[in-house]
């Protein structure tokens, strides 16, 4: 009776010890997919932050958010035009097959929701919206007051302090269709992380969620954060414009507009692609540029490890 009763205790304790053994391990597979999910989100933001640079090196100025109709009303969106800097074949071939001449969402250009690149997508969100389209999970910090204007483009050089705290890309869930010119507006948006109620910064990694700064640097907002203090990070402070000179988005003088063949941005003849777009005569130094030529390679957008377990 007893070497049964020993023996069933022998049993019971080895299966528990499984069981414990069993949820550490699936515990350190879903803790390392995590973070491996969490390394990737990281990469991606950095290395849009870098098309966005490689865009401002390009041109002289960062892309604006979107580009708009006659009318003011958004069209096109600033993550179409950073792909043609990139150089990476997937990005290229959408760039090329991406027609300016319609909305976003036109009969040509809807389809290509489905053909997102990855690298706008956080791992951690993996569902995509109600139609099951791929959604884009970073966005740029829009208004007045942020490095990114709507339709205006600001340069490096107009910056005051390049060095400051100023979010420029954030991530938000659940997410735009990526084409869609769409992204965090300073005067709509909650300065609550992860505010179900208005569109926020927000993310599902436990460390908080992802941002970079005007230099560059990717950081992560723990929560809860103060909403005054993310509020004062979105804005940024701008040079006093030279005596004589205007401002950007403020021309002196006549406008006149130009479309064809020209690079706008050196003056010279016979650039190819298309371009449209509007110069301040007496300030040739600021242009509104619309559609930019294509460039030359360069870039390879970190890949997501898909062989981690992801739970």
């Amino acid at each position: 009776m007893r070497t049964r009763q020993l023996f069933g205790t022998v049993i019971l304790a080895a299966f528990i010890a499984a069981v414990l053994l069993w949820a550490m391990v699936q515990s350190a597979a879903e803790n390392a997919a995590a973070a491996a999910r969490s390394n990737v989100c990281q990469h991606r933001l950095a290395f849009i932050y870098r098309a966005l640079r490689s865009y401002h090196d390009k041109y002289g100025k960062f892309p604006p958010a979107y580009i708009a109709d006659k009318k003011g009303k958004p069209m096109h969106s600033w993550r179409v035009l950073v792909l043609e800097t990139l150089g990476e074949p997937q990005s290229t071939e959408v760039y090329r097959a991406y027609n300016f001449d319609e909305p976003w969402d036109g009969p040509n250009n809807r389809k290509l929701l489905d053909r997102m690149p990855d690298f706008y997508a956080c791992p951690s969100n993996r569902r995509g919206g109600a139609d099951r389209k791929p959604l884009a999970n970073y966005v740029l910090i829009v208004g007045p007051g942020a490095v990114f204007r709507g339709a205006e483009s600001l340069a490096m050089s107009q910056i005051s302090d390049i060095h400051s705290d100023t979010i420029v890309l954030a991530e938000t869930l659940p997410g735009v269709p990526w084409l869609e010119p769409r992204d965090l507006e300073f005067d709509k948006m909650s300065f609550q992380l992860d505010d179900p109620a208005k569109p926020s910064i927000a993310g599902k990694d436990s460390t908080g969620c992802g941002v970079v700064l005007l230099d560059g640097r990717v950081e992560r907002l723990h929560k809860p954060a103060d909403p005054d203090r993310i509020r004062s990070m979105l804005v940024v402070k701008l040079k006093a414009p030279p005596p004589g000179k205007a401002e950007a988005g403020k021309p002196r003088g006549k406008t006149r507009t130009f479309e064809g063949n020209r690079d706008i941005l050196g003056g010279k003849p016979g650039h190819s692609g298309r371009e449209t777009g509007t110069f301040w005569e007496g300030n040739r130094d600021i242009w509104v540029l619309l559609i930019p030529p294509r460039s030359p390679a360069g870039m390879t957008p970190p890949q997501e490890d898909r062989s981690l377990p992801h739970p």
